[in-house]
C-alpha cells in the first residue's frame, strides 16, 4: 500500500511459498489440531503483518535491501523476508515461536517477534505464555 492507501502491488503468498520451496509450511497447517478429530477449518496462513525494510535501517541488514518485506504467517508459524520485485525469499524462520505476530526490523541486524507461544492447552501456560523473541 502506498502512503495514500493506494494498492501498489498484489503478491500471492501461496505462489511465493511454492516458488521458494516453502510449500511444506502451507501443507503443515492442514494437519489435525490437538484435541480435534481432524484438520481445522482455520485461515490457511493467517498473514498478520507485512513490514518493509526502511532505507534508514537497510545498512544494518546486510542480507536484505531497502524495500524488502518482513512477512508473518501465523498458522504455519513462519516469518520470512521477501524481495517484492523478484518474489525471492531471502531468509525465513519457523522457530522458536508459535503463532507469532508483529515481526519488526529493530536495528543492528535483529528481527523482533511477538511470540504468542500458544501451547493449545486450556490454561495456555504450559510453555510459559507470550513473549518477545529477538533473532
Amino acid at each position: 500500500m502506498g502512503e495514500n492507501g493506494d494498492l501498489l502491488q498484489n503478491i500471492n503468498v501461496l505462489d511465493v511459498l511454492y516458488a521458494n520451496d516453502l510449500e511444506r509450511y502451507a501443507v503443515k497447517v492442514n494437519q489435525p489440531e490437538a484435541g480435534t478429530d481432524g484438520p481445522g477449518t482455520k485461515d490457511l496462513l493467517h498473514l498478520n503483518d507485512v513490514e518493509p525494510l526502511s532505507p534508514r535501517l537497510a545498512d544494518e541488514y546486510p542480507l536484505f535491501d531497502a524495500g524488502d518485506l518482513l512477512v508473518s504467517l501465523r498458522e504455519p508459524h513462519l516469518v520470512f523476508v521477501l524481495d517484492p520485485d523478484t518474489k525471492e525469499t531471502k531468509w525465513h524462520a519457523s522457530a522458536p515461536f508459535i503463532q507469532q505476530h508483529d515481526p519488526d526490523f529493530v536495528g543492528d541486524g535483529w528481527i523482533g517477534v511477538f511470540d504468542n507461544n500458544e501451547d493449545f492447552t486450556e490454561r495456555g501456560t504450559m510453555l510459559g505464555g507470550s513473549r518477545i523473541v529477538a533473532m
